[in-house]
This record gives structure tokens, sequence and C-alpha cells, in this order.
């Protein structure tokens, strides 16, 4: 893209030792394969774009694949990349813009596939996006912008606090310098496609945030593509500081201690999280460790939780211990086997159970509540229901 391999090698340090990058490397969900697929398709795009030739298009339609295959927000990516031929053709549709139209009909085919499943599922998948359109005060939505934006170099586990306001303003100051520095010392071509990568996926996001309210664009894993784009900045920027421009020592010294700053805050970050039990990005599993701390104490119990949580508690809870996922108000012949039952979260069971005169009680409940980021705060709760026809399973607690 700059012709300049410095960029590359600070770019790819950055990348390495990025806490957001971490986080969701680690996690076995797609967002890391998202990841690889914007870079990968990107690199392929500029490859074909300046080669015009079928082989190298045909390429990039199979990175279309795996991008759509890892994410259908991938989609953003790929009208960026569209945009980003427009304006530098300057509106002029050629061979590129047909070849890119041809590459995205292929890919759009070879997805097809997954793409019926999801139609036939949408109300499924719509249950799980609704709170995208929940209000969010304006100040919260830029706080939350703020905050992960700052993800990109260093994460404290913690929502935003005006105590990290000077780390707020260094990276948001060197963000938007690094944007300007290279829309006035690039090419046209390496400026316009940052900043499509970058604008096209967090205006479609934010705008709606902003006009309509909702909470499309705090969630930085729907935003990945744009925080690539800042960090992809943010090394030319360091790297032509350091290496090209900088013609006094002092200049080049100021420059690198940043580099090094910056480098420094992403591998303290990582090792923070590294030892981090739970961290922010795990929303309602923040609680975990202390529902499996109390529901390990006893015996024999019965677990009842939604089918989603259930995969991961069940890894930090003891192996004998009974996960159950369904409606209690019909399961006696499950109930009845256990002293001892806990159910985590699950508010539409406990509106009609325990029955009324019943010889289950509600023993204890526990409720947590931490905020993770400005607009979520999460909040948790464990009702412990206690047999009294049976005798008692709990050790000390």
């Amino acid at each position: 893209l700059f012709d300049f391999p410095p960029t590359g090698w600070i770019a790819m340090t950055m990348l390495a030792v990025s806490p957001l990058q971490l986080l969701y490397g680690q996690e076995a969900r797609p967002y890391g394969m998202l990841i690889l697929a914007i870079l990968l398709s990107s690199a392929v795009f500029l490859w074909a774009y300046r080669g015009k030739k079928i082989f190298r298009w045909s390429l990039y339609s199979l990175t279309i694949v795996l991008g759509l295959y890892a994410h259908f927000l991938f989609v953003l990516l790929a009208i960026s990349h569209g945009i980003y031929i427009l304006f530098n053709d300057r509106f002029h549709l050629g061979k590129n813009f047909v070849y890119y139209l041809i590459s995205w009909g292929t890919g759009i085919i070879l997805f097809l596939p997954w793409l019926v499943v999801f139609i036939l599922h949408y109300d499924f998948k719509q249950n799980y996006i609704d709170w995208t359109t929940v209000p969010l005060s304006h100040l919260a939505l830029f706080q939350s912008w703020i905050l992960n934006l700052s993800l990109i170099f260093f994460d404290f586990n913690d929502t935003f606090r005006y105590q990290y306001l000077l780390g707020y303003i260094f990276v948001t100051s060197i963000s938007i310098y690094a944007l300007y520095y290279l829309c006035k010392n690039t090419q046209k071509s390496a400026w316009i496609f940052i900043f499509c990568l970058i604008g096209v996926t967090g205006l479609i996001l934010a705008i709606p945030d902003v006009i309509l309210g909702g909470r499309r664009s705090i969630n930085p894993r729907y935003l990945l593509a744009t925080y690539l784009g800042i960090q992809i900045a943010i090394a030319h920027l360091l790297a032509t500081k350091i290496f090209l421009d900088s013609n006094k020592k002092w200049q080049q010294f100021s420059w690198s201690i940043v580099t090094l700053a910056l480098i420094s805050l992403g591998v303290f970050s990582c090792a923070t999280l590294a030892q981090t039990k739970t961290t922010w990005n795990k929303d309602q599993d923040i609680h975990y460790e202390r529902v499996a701390e109390i529901i390990n104490h006893y015996k024999n119990p019965l677990v009842v939780a939604h089918w989603v949580r259930l995969p991961s508690l069940s890894h930090i809870l003891n192996p004998k211990i009974k996960l159950y996922s369904s409606s209690l108000k019909n399961a006696k012949n499950v109930t009845d086997e256990f002293c001892d039952i806990f159910v985590y979260n699950y508010k539409g069971i406990m509106k009609d159970w325990p029955p009324k005169n019943s010889q289950y009680q509600i023993q204890k409940i526990y409720d947590w509540q931490q905020e993770i980021s400005p607009d979520n705060i999460v909040k948790s709760r464990l009702w412990h229901i206690k047999n009294h026809h049976c005798n008692s399973n709990v050790n000390t607690i």
C-alpha cells in the first residue's frame, strides 16, 4: 500500500501486542477469522486492482467467501472496496469495477448455502440483535467510542474512567493526527483506501446510532475493520517520522519514544489480561467464576440455565454436577432427584416455579452487578432452591 517496509513491520508489531486483537484472537468465535479475512481480502484486492488480471480477481472472490462465512458484517468491507474503486478511478466504471462486481457475484453464489440458513432462521437471529436498537445517551455513546478506540493499545479490563483520561486523549490525538498526516503526505490511492476501510464500517454503524438512537457502533467486534485501518495509519505515521521525516535527532528520538510507549502499553495490557480469569468482552460470562464458586460447594446439585450459558459455565463446574436447560414446571422426575437446585439468569423459569405449597422453596438469591462499559451494566442472578423433602447435600459455604 505504501511501498515502505517499516510501515508493515510496525503495523505487525502493534497488531501482535494489541489487547483488542488478543481478546478476540483467543476466543472460539469468528472474530479472529474475521480479522484475518479483512487483512487478507484487502491485500488481495489491492494486488488484483493493480494487476487487472482475472486470476487475481478470482483469488479475491475466494477471500470474499472466506470473509462472508466468518461474519456477515464482512459485507461492509467489500462495500468499502467498491467505493475505493469508484473514488480512485473518478467514477469511471472500467475493467476493475467489472471484475469487482464479478468477484462479488461469485462470492455471493458460493455463500448461498449459509445465506439460505440465515434467512430461514432470521427470527431466531433477530432475538440476539434486538439489543442494538436499545436507546443510549449521546454522552454514553461518545464515551464508548473513546473507550473502544483506546482498546487498540491499552486495556485495563474496566469501563470508561476519567482517571484514564490522559490515555484516551493520547490515543485519540495520535489517531486523528495519523489520519491528517496520511491525507497530506501520501498518494491519493493510499489514503483513500485507508479512509474507506475506516469510514464505511464506522459510519454505517455510527450514523443510525446518532440519528435514530441505538448501540450498533459501541461493540468493538463490529468495528474491527475500522480499528485495523486506524492501526495501519498510525503505523505509517510512526514509520515515516522515525525513518524519513525526522531531520533532527531529537525528533527521531521523540517519535521512537512514542512508538515504544504504544508497544509497551500493549505488552503490559496483554500480560495483565492473560492473568485475568474473566474480561469485559465476556458480558454475562463475567460472573461465572463467582457462580461456580458457590455451586461447587454443594455435593450433587442441579444447575438450570439457558442453553447458551451452559457450555461456558460447565467448564468451571465440578464434573459430577448435573446441567439442565429446559423448563422445570413439568420436570418433576428430574427435580425430585436433587436436594439443591440452582437457577442462573433464567427469569422465564422463575415466573411460575417453584409452585406454591410445594417441597421446593427459594433458599437464597445471589445478585451481582458490574459496569463493563458506559452502555452496559451486567446484572446476574443465581437462585438457590431447596427441596425440603430430602437430606441436605450442602457443604459449609
